[in-house]
C-alpha cells in the first residue's frame, strides 16, 4: 500500500512539473519582462521574471519533492527486491553447502574403503565404506561408475549392476564405458540370462564407441563362452584391427585358430602374442597381471613349458582375487578341447 501511494505522488510530482515548466516556457516567449498599471505609469503591476521565478522556485520544490520520493521508491524496491533475492538464494546456499559436506564425506570414505582394500586386504570393511561414499552421493554419475567397476572387480556383481545401471553421464564415450562394465558384471555373474544381457550391453557399447578394442575383446570372450567361435573370432580381429599390439586380441585368436585346427595361423599369432606381452611387461600396463597370464599362454603355445610354469607363478601372485581365475581356466579349458591339445597342458 505504501508503495502504491509513494508511485502516485511520484507522477503527481512529474505532472506538477511539467506545468512548472510550461510556465516558465510561456513567459520567456510571449510575457513581458514589466506591465506597467497605465500608459504614463513606470511601476509594474506584475513583473514577469519574478513569476518567472516563482515558477522557477516552484520547480525546484518539485524537483526536490521528485528526488525524495524517487529515492523513498528506489529504497522501498530494493528491500523488496532483497527479499526476494534472499528467498531464492538462501535455500540454494543451504543445498550447495550440504552437497559440499556430502561430497567431502564420500571421497573420505573412499579413502579409507581404498587404503583397507589395497593396503590392508580387508574386504569386508572396505565394501561398507564404499557403500557409504555411494550412499552419500546417489546420483553421481562418476562415483556410480567407479564404484560398480570396482565391486564387479571384487566379484560383488549385484553391486555393481545397480551402480553402474545407476549411473548416467552426458558424454557418449562415458555412457560407452558404463555400457561396457555392465556387459562384464552381467559376464561374469553367469546366471541363466546374463549372457545375452552381456551381449546387449556390450554392443551399445561398440555402437556409442567402436574404436573401443577392450570392448571387442570383452564380447568375442563372451561369444567363445557361448561356443559361437566364429563371432567370436571376428570380434577379435575388431579389437586387433583397433589395437594392433592388444595381447589380449592376438592371444585369443591365437587360442581359437588352435581350436579351429588352423595351426599355422596359431603359430603365428603365439609368436606375435609372445613379443606383444612382453612389450607391455615392460611398460608397465595397469593390472599387468593380465599380460603376465598372457605371455604365460603365449609360451605354452609355442611348447616352453618350463618358461610358461614360471610366468604362471608370477601372474598368479599378482592377481587381486579369484575372479580373475575364470577366463585363464576358459582359455586353457578350450585349447584343452582342441582336436590337438597343446603339449604340456596336463603339466600345467
Amino acid at each position: 500500500m505504501k508503495t502504491r501511494t509513494f508511485i502516485a505522488v511520484y507522477y503527481l510530482a512529474i505532472c506538477f512539473l511539467g506545468l512548472c515548466a510550461g510556465v516558465i516556457i510561456f513567459k520567456l516567449l510571449f510575457w513581458p519582462p514589466c506591465t506597467p498599471s497605465g500608459p504614463k505609469d513606470t511601476i509594474c503591476i506584475v513583473d514577469g521574471w519574478s513569476v518567472a521565478g516563482l515558477a522557477g522556485t516552484v520547480l525546484g520544490l518539485a524537483g526536490t519533492v521528485l528526488a525524495i520520493l524517487g529515492a523513498f521508491a528506489v529504497a522501498t524496491w530494493w528491500t523488496g527486491l532483497d527479499k526476494k533475492v534472499n528467498e531464492i538464494v538462501n535455500p540454494l546456499l543451504v543445498t550447495f553447502n550440504s552437497e559440499i559436506t556430502k561430497t567431502q564425506e564420500a571421497l573420505i570414505a573412499f579413502g579409507l574403503a581404498e587404503d583397507l582394500l589395497r593396503g590392508q586386504k580387508n574386504t569386508q570393511e572396505a565394501l561398507v565404506f564404499y557403500k557409504k561414499a555411494g550412499n552419500l552421493l546417489p546420483d553421481n554419475a562418476q562415483m556410480n561408475y567407479v564404484l560398480g567397476r570396482i565391486y564387479s572387480d571384487m566379484g560383488e556383481y549385484d553391486l555393481a549392476i545397480t551402480s553402474l545401471e545407476a549411473s548416467h553421464p552426458e558424454e557418449p564415450l562415458d555412457q560407452a564405458n558404463v555400457q561396457k562394465q555392465l556387459g562384464l558384471a552381467y559376464r561374469r555373474r553367469g546366471q541363466d540370462t546374463d549372457y545375452g544381457k552381456a551381449i546387449e550391453y556390450l554392443k551399445r557399447a561398440t555402437i556409442l564407441n567402436p574404436n573401443d578394442s577392450d570392448t571387442w575383446g570383452i564380447l568375442g570372450g563372451l561369444y567363445r563362452r557361448k561356443k559361437d567361435y566364429l563371432q567370436a573370432y571376428e570380434s577379435y580381429e575388431n579389437a586387433r584391427r583397433i589395437n594392433p599390439d592388444s595381447s589380449y586380441a592376438i592371444g585369443n585368436l591365437a587360442s581359437l585358430a588352435w581350436y579351429l585346427g588352423k595351426l599355422s595361423n596359431a603359430h603365428m599369432y603365439f609368436v606375435y602374442f609372445e613379443v606383444a606381452a612382453t612389450e607391455q611387461i615392460k611398460n608397465g600396463q595397469p593390472e599387468v597381471y593380465w599380460a603376465y597370464y598372457d605371455l604365460a599362454l603365449a609360451q605354452l603355445g609355442e611348447g616352453k613349458i618350463a618358461d610358461a610354469k614360471d610366468t604362471y607363478k608370477k601372474a598368479i601372485a599378482l592377481t587381486p582375487g579369484i575372479v580373475q581365475f575364470d577366463s585363464v581356466l576358459d582359455n586353457l579349458n578350450l585349447l584343452q578341447q582342441a582336436p590337438q591339445p597343446l603339449a604340456g597342458w596336463m603339466t600345467l
